[in-house]
C-alpha cells in the first residue's frame, strides 16, 4: 500500500520579535509551525545562517538569541524553516 502524499506544504512563521524591533540583549524568537502530517523540527536562520542550537521539535517553539554579538542598530532578517 502506498503512502499518502503531503500534497499541501508546511506553514511556518516567526511571530517574535515583531519587525523593526531594538534589543541590546537576548531575544526570543517565538515561531509557529504546520502541517498536515506533523512537524518534525523548526529551525532558526539569522541572516541566511542557521542559528547554532535552534533546531526544536517541541511546541511551542521558542529560542533565545544573544544579540549582543552583533553591532549596535543593526538590522538582521530571522527566517524559520521545518521539516
Amino acid at each position: 500500500m502506498l503512502e499518502p502524499v503531503d500534497k499541501i506544504p508546511p506553514k511556518v512563521a516567526v511571530t517574535s520579535p515583531d519587525n523593526g524591533t531594538g534589543s541590546i540583549d537576548t531575544v526570543m524568537i517565538k515561531v509557529t509551525a504546520t502541517d498536515e502530517s506533523g512537524i518534525r523540527y523548526v529551525s532558526i536562520f539569522i541572516d541566511g545562517k542557521e542559528m547554532a542550537g535552534s533546531k526544536d521539535s517541541l511546541e511551542p517553539y521558542a529560542f533565545p538569541w544573544n544579540t549582543l554579538i552583533y553591532e549596535d542598530n543593526s538590522n538582521h532578517e530571522i527566517k524559520s524553516i521545518c521539516g
